[in-house]
């Protein structure tokens, strides 16, 4: 029967016979099917693929009070979320999903337990697990820190092939710096060029379906310093047919980092271009590498057939590459020995110059050759300085291993109180072992510079006095001293220097015995800039 009305009584009787009253019941059978679902849609997530295991899908076309059910096949067997409806339609929040792609179906039961056809109406879902977290970042080139790559190579791991992972320089990730595709379980991803100072990066994987992780705790600092590209001496020697002495030509810096790269441009002293290759050559640092031995051979030196004694080439550094700059030693003196001549002790430089409180003087003795062992006295003799007051004078022994090229033989120079003007003292080579002789530079002159700061400058008095000493270095410093008008000015020799006066410079010069040499130089507005050099 289908709505059909019934009414049970209901009676009871005891024992005795007694029967009570009875009681109605009305019963209605209901076996109306209910309404097949008309409409499913995705509430959240909104899109077709989502990272939520717990969809929520909004079944339309029901009755209030039903059951709504949802199912992930078409038959409607394979319940995964039910609801009762408030209304014409309902939420149903899906229970926790596998990683798949799903189309849901919906039926409906009524109270009598009735239940609907499957719904033809579906809407599909694609459940995304979202990327990992990025498990640890590291340096790769560089792999240490500080150094002078301003782009550097950072090692992401914990990642899944085909993720994009993206590097950022801040811990929420929105300042980009590189991305790679990964295809493994860790990838290099460049960073673009970053500021000078330290920065700590961080990464994110994005998958295929365009879901991220969320920015990955893991992190690695860094810090970017340009690097300072110099020589490793003022002076080197090397010999025909390619050989060294000494120290080798080394090009250095004092921070590592990527491939770096820096020009050395050589020209002639006495060396020519009969002798030696001269131009410009690119020098390459290696990756993580702190310095580049220049081979003697990019510089081709001729072996001539005649005897034409020691010659001289200079070499400088130029045009470093982006994030690297030059230091105060580019510039050296290459020594060219003939390697026809058979004397064989010599000094590396003929003139040297120390400051008093440095404490000591080291000279550097070289023969041609390595061959043996040997000896060579060198002696230090008075000159304008005075030995036992301004250095110890002395006759040292250089002693020679085989295959020693180079000895370093010290001196101590004495740390005077108060100014005196600058003095000098020579070494003589002499004495040298069996067999051997004394090559051309045989004698060197020495240099004592006076490290006491003397220096006034006194705008009233349109007055500047100093020495040599000032600021406590020598060679390549200025002192700006700032003059209502230039009328004095008082200076001891190899001071560079600088005068700035707001009018016309006075040429005249104070021209005793401190400032003798000082370079003349007539009236003018501005800035002018020179140098006093001199052994004295």
């Amino acid at each position: 029967m289908d709505q059909a009305g019934i009414v049970f009584r209901i009676s009871a009787k005891n024992e005795a016979g007694n029967i009570s009253t009875a009681n109605t019941e009305p019963l209605t059978i209901d076996s109306t099917v209910p309404t097949t679902p008309l409409s499913l849609s995705r509430v959240s997530p909104a899109t077709a693929i989502g990272t939520s295991p717990f969809p929520i899908i909004r079944v339309g076309g029901v009755v209030s009070t039903d059951t709504v059910r949802i199912f992930s096949d078409v038959a409607c067997t394979t319940e995964v979320g039910a609801v009762t409806a408030q209304g014409s339609s309902a939420d149903v929040t899906a229970n926790a999903l596998s990683e798949g792609a799903y189309t849901f179906y919906a039926s409906a039961t009524d109270l009598a337990g009735n239940v609907s056809l499957c719904s033809s109406a579906s809407v599909a879902y694609e459940y995304n697990i979202p990327p990992a977290l990025p498990s640890a970042l590291a340096l790769s080139i560089p792999s240490f820190t500080p150094a002078s790559s301003s782009t550097p190579l950072i090692q992401v791991s914990g990642t899944t092939s085909g993720d994009i992972i993206s590097l950022y320089s801040d811990s929420a990730c929105t300042v980009l710096k590189g991305s790679a595709t990964a295809a493994g379980s860790s990838v290099m991803v460049a960073s673009s060029a970053v500021a000078v100072g330290p920065v700590t990066f961080y990464a994110k994987a994005t998958d295929p379906q365009g879901f991220s992780s969320g920015c990955s705790t893991a992190s690695v600092a860094y810090q970017y310093t340009p690097a300072v590209i110099t020589l490793s001496r003022d002076f080197y020697t090397i010999k025909e047919g390619n050989g060294t002495v000494g120290q080798a030509i080394t090009v250095q810096r004092d921070v590592a980092g990527g491939a770096g790269s820096v020009n050395l441009v050589s020209d002639s002293i006495t060396a020519t271009g009969s002798d030696v290759t001269l131009g410009t050559q690119a020098i390459v640092f290696p990756a993580n590498d702190l310095s580049v031995t220049v081979p003697v051979s990019s510089f081709a030196p001729v072996t001539n057939s005649s005897v034409e004694g020691d010659k001289f080439f200079r070499i400088k550094l130029a045009s470093p590459a982006a994030g690297s700059s030059l230091g105060s030693l580019i510039e050296a003196q290459v020594n060219l020995l003939d390697g026809k001549l058979t004397e064989q002790y010599f000094f590396a430089q003929s003139f040297l110059s120390v400051r008093e409180n440095e404490g000591a003087l080291t000279v550097l003795v070289q023969r041609a050759t390595g061959v043996g062992s040997g000896t060579v006295d060198v002696t230090f003799l008075n000159g304008s300085a005075i030995g036992g007051t301004d250095f110890t004078a002395t006759t040292l022994t250089a002693s020679f291993m085989s295959g020693e090229t180079e000895v370093p033989v010290s001196v101590p120079i004495t740390d005077r109180a108060g100014y005196q003007a600058n003095r000098s003292f020579y070494i003589l080579l002499g004495n040298p072992s069996a067999g051997a002789q004394l090559r051309s530079v045989a004698t060197a002159k020495v240099r004592i510079v006076d490290s006491d700061d003397t220096t006034t400058c006194d705008p009233a008095n349109n007055t500047l006095t100093t020495n040599l000493g000032f600021g406590g270095q020598s060679g390549g410093q200025y002192l700006i001293c700032s003059l209502p008008q230039f009328s004095r000015v008082r200076t001891n020799l190899g001071l560079s220097y600088r005068l700035m006066a707001d009018l016309d410079l006075d040429p005249s010069v104070d021209a005793d015995s401190s400032t003798a040499g000082v370079q003349a130089f007539t009236p003018i507005t501005g800035t002018f800039s020179g140098s006093l050099d001199g052994d004295e």
